[in-house]
């Protein structure tokens, strides 16, 4: 039914002389008969352009079936592709979809029809698994660095005295600080860290009641779940470190800083050290986690 009267078309007894040898129909195995492994010294038949023309016109009339056992096959390297894809802890990789399913399956559909093939098989399926592993573009999140002048330069602030009175324990923290020439320090954390830390304060606001919480009741929450600080340094130095992450939200707007209640409790002392714990915060109602 594939076959045409034009004239530019491939006979179909020339397609089955070319064709026949390449792959064995009784198995779903290539033969060897590249040019690195074939054992004849013959040299590589050349086409000219009108044959190669004629023989794309042939492959495009050709609707390969898609029978059901070949559907374990699309599952597995469906499947293949998820695992591959670690979106959500580490966004390195774009989100694999129902969409590249559809791209695999119209990849093994192409490759059945350049081999002038009428049914697609598992090795057609597997070729268009490795062109789509190969063809994800990896996107590496830059991490995250806090190089404004932050909370230590807040004037009244305590903050740079105590942890000056620490450096013996800088060794111990194990978020990179550095010192920059004005004295105030820097941190920087991966982008994962960043996305972790951000999801963990939007469902803990989102919890709560009123959808409304003070940054020291979530600067507490996050402290009490942290299960590697093991001195007082790392402690001061990890709730500068979510008093920044917070202020970072804030600008991105993914929290919008909530009206200040009238009759507000008083603050202790040490918090007048961290002038944003004093701030009541809500998620933004357009961010999903």
């Amino acid at each position: 039914k594939n076959q045409g009267t034009n004239s530019d078309n491939v006979n179909n007894d020339d397609v089955e002389t070319k064709t026949s040898g390449v792959f064995d129909d009784d198995e779903d195995t290539m033969d060897a008969e590249y040019p690195e492994n074939t054992q004849t010294q013959q040299q590589p038949q050349t086409f000219s352009t009108e044959q190669l023309q004629s023989y794309i016109r042939y492959a495009r009339t050709i609707d390969p079936l898609l029978p059901p056992d070949i559907q374990p096959k699309l599952v597995e390297c469906y499947r293949k592709l998820r695992e591959g894809d670690n979106v959500g802890q580490n966004r390195t990789a774009y989100r694999i979809t129902v969409r590249q399913l559809e791209a695999l399956i119209r990849l093994a559909e192409a490759l059945a029809r350049l081999h002038l093939d009428d049914r697609v098989r598992p090795r057609y399926v597997e070729w268009a698994y490795h062109l789509l592993k190969t063809s994800i573009v990896s996107v590496s999140m830059s991490d995250i660095t806090f190089n404004d002048p932050g909370l230590e330069a807040m004037p009244g602030s305590g903050i740079r005295s105590k942890s000056n009175n620490n450096d013996s324990d800088s060794d111990s923290n194990d978020e990179e600080e550095d010192e920059e020439e004005d004295g105030t320090s820097r941190q920087r954390i991966t982008y994962d860290e960043f996305e972790n830390y951000k999801n963990l304060i939007v469902l803990f606001i989102r919890r709560q009641q009123s959808e409304i919480a003070s940054v020291a009741d979530v600067v507490k929450y996050v402290l009490s779940v942290s299960d590697d600080i093991s001195s007082e340094h790392q402690l001061m130095g990890r709730r500068m470190l979510i008093n920044r992450i917070i202020n970072k939200m804030l600008q991105d707007s993914i929290v919008l800083e909530a009206p200040e209640e009238k009759d507000q409790e008083p603050q202790d002392e040490e918090d007048e050290d961290f002038p944003i714990e004093k701030k009541k915060i809500v998620v933004h109602p357009n961010y999903y986690v």
